[in-house]
C-alpha cells in the first residue's frame, strides 16, 4: 500500500500535495496574436449577459441536457457533526437519526435549535418525518456549513452552533452508492428537506435525473442546498473517510478510533473548515 501525504490521504490522491499540472500548449506568435483576438470580441457579450438571463440559461442547459449522465454511485456525501459526539457515537456503532427510538444520548453540541428539530419531526417524507431520516450534504461547502464556518446568523442553528469554533468538527465521508447497499429507502431532497418548494425521489432514474440537474447547473448554490436522506440510522462501515481540519484534530480521532473495530481513514483537508472569505 502506498503511503500518505500530510492530510491522510494515499500518494497522488491529495488535490494541495498533488495539484494537476496542465500542460501547456506551444503557441505560435501569431495564434497567441488570434486567442487574444478572439477574447476580445467575446468578453464584451459575457459582460452584458444579465444575472437573470444567464440563471434561465443554466436552467435551460440543464433542461437541455437529458443525455448527460452523472454517476449517482460515485457522488460523495457529508455527514457534520462536532467531535465532542465522537465517542458516543462511536460507542453506539452508526449514526441515528434524531427521531430514531434508540437515540437515548443527546449529542453534547447539538447544532441545530430546538425549532428546527420540532420542524423536521412535523415535516413529512412520504410516511416519515425528516427527523426519522440521518442527513447527508451533497457538497462539503453546504450553505448550512459556511454560514457556521463564516460565524453568520442563521434560525436553524442552536446557541452551542454559532458558538462552535469550525475548526473543532468532524465530516464523515460516504457515497450515495454505498449508503444505498446499505438503505434501499435513501431519498434525495432538491434543498432543505423542510422547505416548501423542495422535491424529493428516491427511485434510481428520479435521483439521477435529480442529481443530473444539480450538477448541470452552474451556480454551486444548487448543490449545496440539497439533502441526502437515509432511514433510521447508518452504520459506520459504510463511512469511508473522516475529514478534519488540522494534525490535532487528526490526532485527537486517531486516539479515539485505537479502541474502535471502525478503521477509516482520517485526513486532514483545511478548506472543507475554512470560511470562503479566508480563501480556499
Amino acid at each position: 500500500m502506498s503511503g500518505e501525504c500530510i492530510h491522510g490521504l494515499d500518494e497522488g490522491l491529495c488535490a494541495v500535495c498533488y495539484p494537476k499540472v496542465t500542460p501547456e500548449k506551444a503557441q505560435t506568435p501569431a495564434s497567441r496574436t488570434g486567442s487574444r483576438a478572439q477574447a476580445a470580441t467575446r468578453a464584451p457579450r459575457a459582460r452584458a449577459a444579465s444575472a437573470p438571463r444567464a440563471k434561465a440559461s443554466r436552467q435551460a442547459g440543464a433542461a437541455a441536457a437529458p443525455g448527460r449522465r452523472v454517476n449517482v454511485d460515485e457522488q460523495r456525501v457529508y455527514h457534520l457533526t462536532h467531535i465532542a459526539n465522537l465517542r458516543g457515537i462511536l460507542a453506539e456503532g452508526r449514526i441515528l437519526a434524531d427521531a430514531n427510538g434508540e437515540f437515548q444520548t443527546r449529542p453534547e453540541i447539538d447544532i441545530a435549535a430546538p425549532d428546527t428539530r420540532q420542524l423536521r419531526r412535523e415535516t413529512l417524507v412520504g410516511e416519515r418525518s425528516v427527523a426519522d431520516f440521518v442527513p447527508f450534504f451533497l457538497s462539503p461547502d453546504a450553505e448550512l456549513w459556511q454560514t457556521m464556518r463564516e460565524g453568520r446568523d442563521d434560525p436553524r442553528l442552536s446557541a452551542q452552533g454559532r458558538r462552535a469554533d469550525p475548526h473543532d468538527f468532524v465530516m464523515f465521508v460516504s457515497t450515495i452508492g454505498a449508503l444505498a447497499r446499505h438503505s434501499a429507502s435513501a431519498v434525495l431532497a432538491s434543498g432543505d428537506a423542510t422547505a416548501a418548494l423542495t422535491r424529493f425521489d428516491s427511485e434510481r432514474e428520479g435521483t439521477e435525473r435529480m442529481l443530473r440537474r444539480l450538477s448541470v447547473d452552474d451556480d454551486p448554490s444548487s448543490l449545496q442546498a440539497a439533502e441526502l436522506l437515509v432511514p433510521e440510522a447508518v452504520s459506520l462501515d459504510v463511512i469511508a473517510l473522516v475529514g478534519v481540519a488540522g494534525e490535532r484534530a487528526r490526532r485527537e480521532v486517531r486516539e479515539m478510533l485505537a479502541t474502535s473495530p471502525w478503521k477509516p481513514k482520517v485526513a486532514v483537508y483545511p478548506p472543507w473548515f475554512r470560511a470562503e472569505a479566508d480563501g480556499a
